[in-house]
Formats: C-alpha cells, structure tokens, sequence
C-alpha cells in the first residue's frame, strides 16, 4: 500500500483539530505522515503523571479519563474526547505529564512525536503562537477550577468564555 494514502487519513483527521487550525497543510501532512495509531481498551493507562511526555496524543475516537492525585486518591479531571487533545505543551517545549490518563472507552489516539511536531511549531510564528495561548488557556482553566471549586459545575464552553474573562497582568519584580 502507498505510505501517502495510509497516512492521508491522519492528516485529513489531523486537519479538522482545532489545535492544528493555524498550520498550513504541508505541515498537517507531515504531522500525519510521523501520526502513530494508538489503541486503549477501557480501563488502560495512556500516560502517568510525572512521566515524561515524547509527544502528544489527538484522540481520534472514544474517550479518555484526566485525572490528577490528591491526598492519596485519585480526583477526576474530566473527560476528553474526539478532537481533543493531551500534552500539547510538548508542542513547544520539553515536558512532564503533569496528569495521568486512562480510557473510559474504547479508543483510538494518534501519537504525534515531539521530534516531528517541535520543530514544526518552532518554524511556524502563526502556529507557534496559537499553541502559546491554548496551552496558557488551558493552564489557566485548571487553575481557575481548582481555586474557586468548579469542577463539574460548568461546560467546557462556560469555561472557555470564563477563562477569556479573567485578564492576567504582568508586573516589574518588586511591585
């Protein structure tokens, strides 16, 4: 079989994430082309906290369960499914799961190598700034539950427009 078309698919997926919305689609193929299919029944670990992470999952079916530790018990971070995304901050630099995974579904996930991804991301001012501030927004989102206990009381479009809302300001040292 023609490596192209068995990756085209990939990329055609690859094309509707909105986290690739910004990439041309040169890139999206060559993202495509390095996209390793990855399949979780019910139940299995994709990632573990404080691992390091080598690239990125985009879940491509069923769904998968974020969840963090705390005081010895594991706390639901919530649900992604199709078209969401796990460990974008790899997109731009090294990093360390800071939450561990596991598929509530039966699933199917495409690892995106960061050897593949990073340099991508780093040619691309667009691409690489559109990254910057959907890993901000969703740092920013964990945060914000966290410190004002919203888990589970609004959806992820409440959160989205609530996390826009909140401004962040940066000062000199000292101030």
């Amino acid at each position: 079989m023609d490596p192209q078309a068995e990756n085209q698919p990939h990329a055609d997926f690859l094309a509707t994430v909105d986290l690739f919305s910004t990439f041309t689609r040169a890139d999206i193929d060559r993202i495509g082309e390095s996209a390793q299919s990855r399949f979780f029944a019910f139940g299995d670990t994709v990632c573990s906290a404080g691992e390091m992470a080598d690239g990125l999952f985009v879940i491509k079916s069923g769904s998968i369960r974020v969840f963090a530790e705390e005081d010895g018990k594991e706390v639901s971070l919530g649900v992604r499914k199709a078209g969401e995304v796990l460990a974008e901050m790899v997109m731009l630099r090294d990093y360390r799961h800071e939450v561990s995974a596991r598929a509530s579904a039966k699933a199917e996930l495409l690892f995106i190598p960061r050897s593949c991804v990073g340099p991508i991301v780093a040619a691309n001012p667009a691409a690489r700034a559109f990254v910057a501030s959907r890993v901000a927004m969703s740092s920013a989102g964990g945060l914000i539950i966290q410190l004002f206990d919203l888990r589970g009381k609004l959806d992820k479009n409440e959160l989205d427009e609530l996390i826009r809302s909140v401004g962040v300001k940066q000062i000199a040292a000292g101030k």
